[in-house]
């Protein structure tokens, strides 16, 4: 709402500033303490539970928290001046980007529940990570998609295809926005009981070509395309001339 505001010259006073207030608030919850993985119920106290065990705990405060809670200034200090989005059609495409970024760092808790209740073989909890990940790979790669899902959800996986299917997970990162830094070292990784994670090559041929530079930016256009093709098939037309308009990945 906030976006679509923004986006159509609406977003008046504080009510931006207001709006990514009460985003923070969804995320941390009442009474929560910085870096406390004890005391919240909510999606922060997650991701510090998580970053402990993924060794991303950094400086007190996890760094799925710090660059989250980061980015949500940034996105306040957009719409903090008066007529920010009225005087400047570029405070929109900053909020997308920043939006966008938020939404990948937010999928790190999702990734981590995912591998670690994988290799603890907590079936029911796979489940539930699974069905809030899953859709986040749907516009990816129809073949991930189809074999994560068929692994995770339709079939019961058995337990020594664990470390093929966490593999497969991290195939998606890239997609996502992610690094396996941003995700972290579980602690099987550490005592080498798990394969560590490897981002891939940044001069990765493209069908046969070696490109000389970092063009990574420019070849998920394809990623792009992907998604206005679903958001096409579910007649979201506003939502694809986003995609279209200001791009995603």
């Amino acid at each position: 709402e906030t976006l679509q505001a923004c986006k159509e010259k609406k977003l008046r006073d504080d009510a931006g500033v207001h709006a990514m207030d009460v985003a923070v608030a969804y995320w941390i919850g009442d009474g929560q303490i910085a870096g406390d993985a004890e005391n919240g119920h909510l999606l922060y106290a997650l991701s510090e539970n998580f970053a402990e065990k993924f060794n991303i705990d950094d400086g007190g405060q996890s760094r799925t928290n710090s660059n989250i809670l980061r980015l949500f200034n940034e996105a306040k200090n957009e719409v903090a001046l008066p007529n920010a989005c009225s005087d400047s059609r570029m405070t929109y495409a900053r909020l997308r980007r920043i939006t966008n970024q938020i939404i990948s760092q937010m999928a790190i808790p999702l990734v981590q529940g995912l591998i670690l209740n994988l290799r603890a073989n907590d079936r029911e909890r796979v489940k539930i990570y699974a069905h809030a990940y899953l859709p986040l790979v749907a516009g990816c790669s129809p073949s991930l998609f189809d074999s994560l899902k068929e692994k995770l959800l339709t079939m019961s996986y058995n337990v020594v295809d664990v470390e093929s299917i966490i593999d497969l997970v991290r195939k998606s990162y890239p997609c996502l926005g992610l690094q396996c830094d941003d995700i972290g070292v579980h602690e099987a990784e550490v005592t080498d009981e798990a394969p560590e994670c490897d981002d891939p090559d940044v001069f990765a041929p493209l069908a046969g070509y070696k490109p000389s530079s970092d063009v990574r930016e420019y070849s998920r256009l394809d990623l792009d395309i992907r998604q206005i093709d679903i958001l096409l098939q579910m007649k979201a037309y506003n939502a694809a001339d986003e995609v279209y308009s200001y791009g995603k990945h």
